[in-house]
């Protein structure tokens, strides 16, 4: 199936929630296997190779977009402060998140 089909892709991610070291302050879900391999084939990429995502983890939803881990085959979800502290999530914690790409 291409991308552009008016298709929505749901998908669910294991990872843990990460500290990024080269982002002060930022932390990150990292979406690997078969979740990313499907964002990859999928997506129309934008800037920096992000992709528009709704993402629901938790009680949480929002959209925001996961970006390519360089050097890897792995994508990673921004996790803003909000979102952490209403899902009681830390450093090293494990957790499942929903994706809906469009």
């Amino acid at each position: 199936m291409a991308y552009g089909a008016d298709v929505a892709t749901t998908l669910s991610a294991t990872g843990a929630v990460r500290r990024h070291a080269s982002q002060a302050g930022w932390f990150f879900l990292t979406v690997a296997g078969a979740a990313a391999d499907d964002i990859r084939a999928r997506s129309q990429r934008r800037g920096f190779g992000s992709v528009r995502v709704r993402a629901e983890l938790g009680s949480s939803s929002w959209e925001t977009s996961v970006f390519p881990e360089p050097g890897t085959s792995t994508y990673l979800l921004p996790l803003k402060a909000e979102i952490r502290r209403r899902e009681g999530l830390q450093d090293g914690d494990v957790a499942t998140v929903v994706l809906t790409v469009d």
